[in-house]
């Protein structure tokens, strides 16, 4: 005989009625004696159970469908990852080289200029009979090198830009343009300027910006043909723009300054070309497009875009947008490296 038995029917009478139960017994020898051991469950109540059991294998097994999908999503996480290390390696590779050249063109060509340039002019003081001819090309000389050493001014800045912490302050557009225009036409740059603006204050780098605006001023000096003056006119209005332009289905809206900076005088369309692919393609060729990619180079660092576009018979306008809080316009902006 075994000692235990499963799953014996019984039927138990109770004040409600019969209840059906399946027993387990199990007999076990003591030294004073035989006991049996019993445990019953009623059959509705085992249905239960078993079902109970149904589900949670249902489940594990779920759970292990989700670990393998964890699993495989968090490999390719990391190949992913080790895709953009190997490539922000490269990015800053990059760079550095491009900030070392970039150095050494700002830097180690100014000497030379210099010397050229103090040469042309005890040439010019010490020969006051010079011909004509010879001192208008001296002249020519000395003209060039103030040009050229504009530029690697502008290179030199291009460069720092890269590196420079900007720091956000609140700035009164109309005011910091004001001022920038003044202090052009102080040099002997007249030009007509119109100014525009129905916009509250931003938060934007001081310095940058009254750079960003000599050189949209500068730009349109150098561009205008001799003996006329140029005619500006900037103008600005708040709109609200998606952040997230570039990314599908993801929206936030901010406030934008939208300025449109127009300047009427007609270029000729080859060079006006070159200027459009600079400052839309972030891709300098000459040197008024390096004054505009540096324009450019400070709008995106402070989270902006700027766009060249003609205006037929007249000449050439710049869509700009800056963001009135590039934090965010609940947060306090301070500083940012980047």
């Amino acid at each position: 005989m075994q000692k235990s038995a499963s799953e014996i029917y019984l039927s138990f009478k109770s004040i409600s009625g019969v209840i059906p139960v399946l027993l387990n017994a199990v007999l076990e020898s003591k030294p004073n004696g035989e006991q049996i051991h019993c445990a019953g469950l009623e059959i509705a109540n085992r249905q239960k159970f078993e079902k109970e059991l149904l589900e949670a294998r249902k489940t594990a097994e779920a759970a292990l469908s989700e670990n393998a999908e964890i699993r495989q999503a968090r490999q390719e996480l990391e190949r992913n990852q080790q895709l953009l290390e190997s490539q922000y390696q490269k990015l800053e590779s990059l760079v550095n080289r491009q900030q070392r050249i970039l150095k050494v063109i700002s830097h180690d060509l100014q000497e030379p200029l210099r010397k050229s340039e103090l040469f042309a002019d005890i040439i010019i003081s010490r020969n006051p009979d010079l011909e004509p001819e010879v001192l208008r090309k001296l002249s020519r000389i000395v003209s060039f090198n103030s040009r050229m050493r504009d530029i690697l001014m502008t290179v030199q800045r291009y460069e720092e830009l890269g590196k420079k912490t900007l720091h956000y302050t609140e700035i009164d557009l109309t005011e910091i343009i004001t001022r920038t225009a003044t202090a052009l036409s102080r040099d002997e740059h007249p030009f007509e300027i119109t100014i525009k603006l129905d916009v509250p204050t931003i938060y934007a780098d001081n310095d940058l910006m009254e750079q960003l605006f000599s050189q949209l001023i500068l730009n349109s000096i150098m561009n205008c043909p001799d003996k006329r003056k140029p005619r500006l006119g900037i103008t600005g209005m708040i709109v609200r723009k998606n952040i997230f332009s570039k990314s599908r289905q993801k929206y936030a809206y901010r406030n934008f300054v939208r300025l449109i900076f127009e300047d009427f005088v007609l270029i000729n369309q080859p060079k006006f070309t070159d200027i459009l692919a600079s400052v839309n393609y972030s891709n300098p060729s000459g040197t008024d497009s390096l004054g505009l990619g540096f324009c450019s180079e400070i709008i995106e660092r402070h989270g902006g875009s700027i766009e060249a576009r003609t205006m037929p018979h007249q000449g050439v306008s710049f869509h700009i947008l800056l963001p009135v809080d590039p934090h965010g316009e609940s947060g306090k902006p301070g500083n940012q490296n980047s």
